[in-house]
């Protein structure tokens, strides 16, 4: 065992000599193995040392004390010993004496970089460092020891040197020996003074004994007293067990999220301190109490503010929602649990910030788009999203989650626009579905993950905040959408003038808006910094710190989880179904008709122009009007159907803008059959008046006409003739109109001829 200054040992039985060592627990301060000896001080004294006479007046009972005694101080130490160093060694071989360790004061090491901050407790600090300077000096101490054979010598300079007493001077020293020879400490234990948790309440602690004075600062009547040599006591009373009681009993009753501190005090008051009423026309009127027999403002926040930290004081001033969202510790991550990409995805809609217009007619506003956003968690990125015009459901959700897991070239045909292809390996269909509790509650998304063999994270009810990634890209893609669309809102800003929102300013129709929201979330996902998320492995494989960067690598090392679906069942269990009508010239769905190559091979039409046409069922995507997905007989799987070039829709139309110009025309019909009819109506008058007149002239001619008429051949003859002027003849007529009836006649002879070969007959 090693003897080395500052270290301690405990002796547990002494030897039969006990003037030679006592029991108890030892510092040494010098070991010097020349003369083989050991200087130690006793600091903690243990069995009969322990026990030592008390010296002054015996103090009194407990019964006759008016208030109760205050803890005494701990003993000084200090005083050397000096022992054989092979005793100790023989001691230590028998198990007589064992090495030991005091845990030294922790205190803040950057005491002295603030001194405009410095506490009281940190400047007496400094100030004892600087008194026992030769005391912190080993090598000095042990000189002035060894020269002295004690402190004496150094206690002395110390007295010269800073100028204090000899008690002060003894005390720091007791301080040193008892948790170490290190400047910390000598740092105050002002944190126990006051013995925390025990209440020391102003009424007598029992009868005849005088009551605690009221602690604080004094009134300013009271200060002024003091500079005149007057004393007077205080008015307003001091903190009881009484009052304490009340106040915490009212204050319970008044819900959270608590009011001001003003309104606060005046409920407490109404509710504990108000014992009298009065009664006024009826009426049961309360009185208030009179001044100084109530708990002063201060009183009632110093009373609560030392029963509750200052978090659970936080707690109280708002409610458990805003709390868990916004001011909850952070205690894990997002992507915590997660093996790698395509893991997790969250998924979340929100109202976009924008007006948009009809692609049928740029002058007609539809209004505000609906917006589903998909992220994989894990890497960040967005996987997919989906636009629409009606509001919240799992029919839109589900569309959302097509557009991410369908493949490239079907979602190019879906929008007629050409993407840049920002993740790759393309993504599919996730392990974990984190939604919130809104439409995913409902039986058809519980059938489709049955289906689809995906699971489905729910969080909290109004806990948005546990999924906050897909939140965070809503506000990245609206504040984006400020600056760049006309007509775009910003409705976090607090100007007044700037939440005025200006529809007649849009100029995007949804298509333009789903091609800008491509390009938004293709920035993202490939210029978002993640240097905070790259681990080793990712920065020595050269990966670009962004949500494309870590989706590429945890695909290209293994970690992303990756299963392959059918399109069919993509389109099946996704898409919205309905039923599409099979009629004599094609199938029809809302008014617009769609072809496929092997329709003619079906006959399908000729069945429904002689035997009446039938309802099948389809698939069909919202964004666009070009494609309904049905299943022809003979053919495996489903059969995609495009809509014709002379149907009245296009592939650049919505279902939703298609019925909203069908909604339209419906409603302008009653006004369209009135134009048609008060039309009818003049033109029938008009050929009236017509046929009135002829019948008029015919009857005046016919009797005014003498001899004999012409017949119907020479009548037209000089109807031709007159109508080609006076310069033609008779004869001209007749062979032009023989010319012309013959070449009819031939017409209709090789007309009939075909018609012949064709039906052979």
């Amino acid at each position: 065992m090693e003897f080395m200054i500052n270290s301690c040992f405990r002796v547990l039985q002494p030897p039969p000599k006990k003037e030679l060592i006592q029991a108890g627990v030892y510092r040494v301060l010098l070991d010097d193995l020349r003369q083989n000896i050991t200087c130690a001080a006793l600091i903690f004294p243990e069995g009969d040392a322990a026990s030592h006479p008390k010296l002054g007046r015996p103090a009194k009972p407990t019964s006759q004390r008016l208030q109760a005694p205050k803890k005494p101080p701990q003993p000084l130490v200090g005083k050397l010993s000096w022992f054989d160093r092979d005793m100790l060694l023989w001691m230590h071989k028998r198990e007589h004496l064992i090495p030991f360790s005091v845990q030294p004061r922790v205190i803040d090491r950057r005491i002295g970089e603030m001194p405009a901050n410095l506490s009281a407790a940190d400047k007496l600090y400094m100030v004892r460092v600087e008194q026992m300077r030769l005391f912190l000096d080993i090598l000095h101490l042990q000189e002035g020891i060894v020269v002295h054979q004690g402190v004496s010598g150094l206690v002395r300079e110390t007295m010269a040197r800073s100028q204090i007493s000899k008690p002060t001077v003894y005390k720091l020293w007791s301080l040193l020996l008892r948790f170490g020879l290190d400047q910390s400490s000598l740092y105050p234990g002002f944190d126990r003074c006051g013995a925390p948790g025990v209440l020391r309440p102003c009424a007598p602690p029992r009868e005849g004994a005088l009551p605690r004075k009221k602690a604080g600062r004094k009134s300013p009547d009271e200060r002024l007293a003091k500079l005149h040599g007057e004393v007077v006591e205080p008015k307003q009373p001091g903190m009881t067990l009484k009052w304490r009681a009340l106040i915490l009993a009212a204050d319970k009753k008044i819900p959270v999220p608590k009011p001001s501190w003003r309104v606060r005090h005046r409920m407490i008051v109404e509710s504990g301190f108000v014992s009298r009423a009065k009664e006024e026309n009826g009426k049961l009127v309360m009185i208030p109490p009179a001044i100084y027999e109530y708990p002063s403002p201060d009183q009632i926040k110093w009373l609560l503010g030392s029963e509750l930290s200052k978090l659970e004081r936080l707690i109280e001033r708002t409610t458990k929602r805003h709390f868990d969202s916004q001011l909850r510790g952070l205690k894990s991550r997002s992507w915590a649990g997660m093996a790698g990409p395509n893991h997790t995805w969250a998924i979340d809609s929100t109202i976009g910030d924008v007006f948009l217009r009809s692609s049928i007619n740029p002058a007609w506003i539809i209004g505000r788009p609906v917006v589903y956003v998909v992220v994989d968690v894990w890497s960040t990125a967005i996987v997919g999203f989906h636009v629409c015009l009606t509001g919240p459901s799992w029919a839109t959700a589900a569309v959302a989650l097509f557009n991410s897991t369908a493949a490239p070239d079907l979602f190019q045909r879906v929008y007629d626009y050409t993407p840049m292809a920002s993740l790759y390996p393309a993504p599919t269909l996730p392990h974990v579905l984190l939604c919130d509790r809104g439409e995913y509650l409902s039986k058809r998304h519980a059938k489709t993950s049955l289906e689809l063999e995906y699971n489905v994270s729910f969080t909290p009810p109004y806990r948005g905040d546990l999924k906050g990634i897909v939140e965070v890209l809503h506000r990245i893609a609206k504040d984006k959408q400020f600056i760049f669309l006309p007509g775009a809102i910003d409705y976090r800003r607090k100007e007044l003038e700037l939440r005025r929102s200006h529809p007649d300013q849009s100029a995007l129709n949804l298509r333009q808006f789903v091609a800008f929201l491509f390009e938004l979330f293709t920035e993202y996902n490939f210029t978002s910094d993640r240097q905070k998320s790259m681990t080793a492995d990712m920065i020595a494989a050269g990966v670009f710190p962004s949500p494309a960067g870590l989706w590429r690598w945890g695909n290209d090392m293994g970690l992303a989880y990756r299963r392959e679906v059918h399109p069919d069942h993509l389109i099946e269990q996704f898409l919205p179904d309905t039923q599409a009508r099979v009629r004599r010239d094609g199938v029809w769905f809302s008014k617009c008709d769609y072809s496929h190559p092997s329709l003619d091979a079906l006959n399908w039409t000729a069945t429904a122009r002689n035997l009446g046409g039938w309802d099948i069922g389809a698939w069909h995507h919202p964004a666009s009007m070009g494609s309904l997905w049905t299943r022809l007989p003979g053919h495996p799987g489903l059969s995609e159907l495009r809509i014709s070039a002379e149907a009245r829709a296009t592939n650049e139309h919505s279902l939703d803008e298609w019925s909203d110009a069908l909604a339209i025309s419906a409603l302008g019909k009653k006004e369209r059959d009135h134009q048609r009819l008060e039309f009818s109506i003049r033109t029938a008058e008009r050929i009236r008046e017509l046929v009135g007149d002829a019948k008029q002239l015919t009857r005046a001619a016919i009797e005014k006409s003498t001899g004999s008429r012409p017949t119907f051949t020479e009548a037209r003859i000089m109807e031709v003739a007159a109508g080609n002027g006076p310069e033609a003849s008779e004869k001209d007529t007749g062979e032009q109109l023989r010319d012309e009836a013959m070449q009819a006649h031939e017409e209709r002879l090789a007309e009939f001829l075909r018609t012949l070969n064709q039906d052979g007959e």
